[in-house]
């Protein structure tokens, strides 16, 4: 069964911690403070969400942002938490940024998990496909393409109001 952020089916107080893994921003804009305020109420007086945040740069983000860019979704996710702990709700404990390795052997299995993936459709045209393909190659050496993806990684901690 899929069920929303906005609309979490819990009792309030029932959780010790909550996971927001590279999904924040994958919530409506207009929706984030509600996803977030959703899981404040599930989450137990010193309860934890932890959220990680892929960065919008490197040069993997330069090839999918031909397609797909997701900079104003990401930044939207960043304010939202800030948002959020300026509400006094949320006490940010930790904070990290890190490089998470991404390897494609080839140019077909890039192609297959990012270009058509079985979640999106991203319209993609025989035009922006020799587009993108044509930012791939120059990564793709005989051991494939080696990338990383800068995160973001924050610790928050519920107060109890």
């Amino acid at each position: 069964m899929q069920q929303s952020a906005t609309a979490i089916p819990a009792a309030d107080g029932g959780f010790d911690l909550a996971l927001m893994l590279k999904s924040l921003h994958h919530i409506p804009q207009d929706a984030m403070q509600t996803a977030l305020a959703e899981t404040w109420r599930v989450l137990r007086p010193g309860g934890w969400l932890y959220v990680s945040e892929p960065v919008y740069e490197g040069a993997l983000n330069d090839i999918v942002k031909l397609y797909n860019d997701e900079g104003p979704v990401r930044a939207a996710a960043q304010a939202a938490l800030d948002h959020a702990l300026s509400t006094g709700q949320w006490q940010q404990t930790a904070e990290r940024r890190f490089d998470m390795p991404a390897h494609f052997p080839d140019w077909e299995s890039f192609e297959q998990r990012m270009l058509y993936p079985s979640f999106a459709d991203h319209q993609i045209t025989e035009g922006l496909r020799q587009s993108v393909k044509a930012a791939f190659d120059p990564h793709c050496g005989a051991d494939g393409a080696h990338f990383t993806r800068p995160m973001h990684v924050r610790l928050l901690q519920k107060r109890a109001v």
